[in-house]
């Protein structure tokens, strides 16, 4: 038996969701799966419990679910944390359960500890000798000297996901000035500064990293005409590639650090030869993986845990 824990799954895309594909996966080999929401978590007589619904059907048409029922969390194999940002109050109080639940022996993936500990834009810096110019701050002053030194440059908070609040500045007047000090105000006081990559007009890459291996199989996200963000969620275009040879350096790197710290499924991002982020939360892109490459990361996943 099984346990997701997802944003509203009323509202999940089946089409492309990997939480969906996940349970699909399941289902087909036989297991129980359940599914709920942060808030359906609760503790009664020191035993914690989800109020989650049986996953009836799960396929890339149609999420069917049963009626909620009460499910005691030390009945189950694993409990998969697939929320996506931001990292607010309701997330981080998930968190707060699910280390204690693993503390009871209760599997979690991937684990909370680390999920509580890693922001995943601060993650990338623990592979700094790979990424692109980049600095966090929340000092103006600092906007307009990097902004000298990169003249094409991407601003990006720290808590946000699918391409939201990037922008992308190519001079600094009152309106970029306004602009940064707005994400600022709404994503936690600091923002990320990266150089512009141009090479993101030839994809930025999604590489999964399983058990701590790059699966060999990846896509490439094209921005749409007229934008220049490859993310799925802002319009961008998925094509199937084969890992390179320095991506796939990237990923074994990546995965041995990721293994240390309980992270079985993550997802980087590259452009070029560069790394721009480790997504640790609820990665995505395993579908358009497999109907691209023909090769199926949820099963290789299952299959090592």
């Amino acid at each position: 038996m099984y346990l997701f824990i997802t944003d509203n799954p009323e509202q999940l895309k089946t089409y492309k969701d990997t939480s969906v594909f996940m349970m699909e996966e399941l289902i087909a080999a036989g297991n129980k799966v359940f599914c709920c929401e942060p808030k359906d978590l609760f503790i009664k007589n020191n035993t914690f419990y989800a109020k989650a619904s049986i996953v009836e059907h799960a396929n890339v048409e149609q999420l069917i679910l049963g009626a909620h029922q009460e499910l005691s969390c030390i009945d189950t194999e694993a409990v998969f944390m697939r929320k996506d940002p931001p990292i607010d109050a309701s997330y981080l109080n998930c968190l707060y359960m699910l280390n204690m639940m693993k503390r009871l022996g209760i599997r979690v993936i991937n684990d909370p500890e680390a999920l509580l500990g890693f922001n995943e834009k601060f993650l990338a810096f623990e592979f700094h000798e790979y990424m692109p110019q980049t600095i966090v701050t929340s000092d103006i002053n600092q906007l307009h000297a990097f902004q000298a030194q990169h003249p094409v440059m991407i601003l990006k908070p720290l808590n946000a996901m699918g391409g939201e609040s990037i922008h992308k500045f190519e001079d600094i007047t009152e309106k970029e000035e306004a602009i940064f000090m707005q994400v600022l105000k709404d994503h936690g006081g600091l923002v990320m500064l990266q150089e512009f990559l141009p090479d993101i007009f030839d994809g930025d890459y999604r590489i999964l990293i399983i058990n701590g291996k790059p699966f060999p199989k990846t896509i490439a996200r094209i921005p749409k005409e007229g934008s220049f963000k490859g993310n799925l969620a802002a319009g961008g275009t998925a094509v199937g590639k084969e890992l390179t040879a320095f991506q796939e350096e990237v990923g074994n790197k990546i995965g041995k650090f990721l293994m240390q710290h309980g992270i079985n499924f993550c997802g980087i991002d590259m452009i070029g030869e560069y790394l721009t982020e480790v997504n640790i939360t609820s990665p995505t892109g395993a579908r358009e993986i497999f109907e691209f490459g023909g090769e199926n990361p949820i099963k290789a996943l299952l299959e090592n845990l």
